[in-house]
Order: C-alpha cells, then structure tokens, then sequence
C-alpha cells in the first residue's frame, strides 16, 4: 500500500496489453511512436507506472500485500509481459533500497560490485522520461 501499492495497467492502455497487468509504481512501461520522436527525438521510451495513473485505465492498487517478482539480466533489457513491452530489473540505488532485506543481500552476495557503486549496472535499455514529460506525451 501507499507508495508502494502496485499499479494496474488495462488493456487497451498500451499496444499489446493482452490482460490486466500488475506492475510496481517505479517499474518502466515501453511507449513507442511519432510523438516520442517528435517530443524527445527517440522513437522509444521508457514511463514509470506512476506516471500512467489516470484513475481509468491505469489506476492505483490500495489495500492488501504484494509481492513484486524481479527479472534480472546481464544488462537492462526490454521483455514482455502479458504481450506489452516493459523492462528487467536495473539495479542501481533506488532500486537496491527498494528491496526487502533478504532480497538485497542475495542481489549484493550475486552481485558483490553493486555494493560499492550501486549504480554501476550500465545504462538503461531506453531513456525514461519524467513525470512532466510523460504528461507532454499524452497531451
């Protein structure tokens, strides 16, 4: 709940979206197209769940306990689910903080150099915009 509480995304909302989709509110969505190229001179982007609420299609998740399932590769990729384009775990500070306890010891144990430059994991696999910029997007 709170800051925390998952982020639901309904079909429709992005291409592909075959099902309703759970996502935490930090975890990035893929937006792709003319507007993206236009606004940011990128044709893909990356949206943080939280900047997609819209009370409608994409709305916040209150009440009850979630568990948040992470995929970590060797680099942040782009993967699917549920037939829409969304991204692997990247770990960096943010994203090591925001994990329980005995999931941040096995990430760090896995991954040792983490523990000196969190943010040492490589870039991200598209830009991310910002909340305001988001807005833009879908003006």
């Amino acid at each position: 709940t709170g800051n925390c509480a998952p982020i639901r995304l309904r079909p429709g909302v992005l291409p592909g979206l075959e099902r309703d989709l759970l996502v935490s509110p930090q975890h990035r969505m893929l937006f792709e197209g003319y507007r993206a190229q236009l606004l940011f001179g990128e044709e893909e982007v990356l949206i943080a769940a939280r900047h997609l609420v819209d009370g409608c299609d994409v709305t916040v998740e209150e009440g009850g306990e979630v568990t948040y399932v992470h995929l970590l590769f060797d680099a942040h990729e782009i993967v699917m689910a549920e037939g829409a384009a969304t991204e692997s775990f990247q770990p960096g500070l943010r994203g090591i903080l925001g994990l329980d306890g005995p999931s941040r010891a096995r990430l760090l144990d896995t991954c040792p150099g983490l523990r000196a430059m969190p943010d040492s994991w490589g870039p991200s696999a598209r830009p991310t915009l910002r909340a305001h910029e988001a807005k833009a997007l879908f003006a």
